[in-house]
């Protein structure tokens, strides 16, 4: 690439996929995923491209329960009414055989798009403390963390060269 040639970005993290076991045949001939983990169910409704019940899970379900063929969850004040019944038609569909989804009235976890808010301000909160991020901040004034990342977690960019910084190197 010349001058003048726009800077090579470095392809998006890989998107979590869900931990997806083959079932044994059942006396009944069931097949399809057998999902491990609430988590594994939104990755799912990811990965069958139904982002509307992705979100209403991430940010509506407070699990209370997941266990194999039942999910059990509180549902967040004004989150969609009929979120149990179209996630279990959508379990139904995608895994072949019927979960039962149960609202209850205990509590539950916190929402999945709560607990990725908390992570998010944990790591901002810990940026901030660090002596190097609070120099810049007081030496550019206005200056703010935008966004935090995991440098270990950032695959490098095919063609891009060492970094001459790292001392792994």
């Amino acid at each position: 690439a010349g001058p003048g040639a726009a800077p090579v970005r470095p392809a998006p993290p890989p998107v979590p996929r869900p931990t997806l076991v083959q079932s044994a045949p059942a006396a009944k001939a069931e097949s399809g995923p057998r999902l491990r983990r609430f988590e594994d169910v939104v990755a799912l409704a990811d990965e069958r491209r139904d982002i509307g019940l992705k979100m209403a899970l991430e940010r509506d379900a407070h699990l209370v329960r997941f266990e194999d063929g039942r999910i059990e969850f509180r549902l967040a004040e004004g989150g969609r009414a009929t979120l149990a019944n179209d996630l279990a038609n959508a379990l139904h569909l995608w895994t072949g055989r019927r979960w039962a989804v149960v609202l209850s009235q205990e509590a539950g976890e916190a929402t999945l798009a709560a607990r990725a808010k908390a992570a998010v301000e944990s790591r901002h909160q810990g940026a901030a403390s660090h002596p190097l991020v609070q120099a810049v901040l007081k030496n550019f004034p206005g200056a703010q963390i935008v966004d935090v990342r995991d440098k270990a977690a950032d695959p490098p960019a095919p063609d891009a060269p060492p970094d001459a910084d790292d001392p792994d190197l």
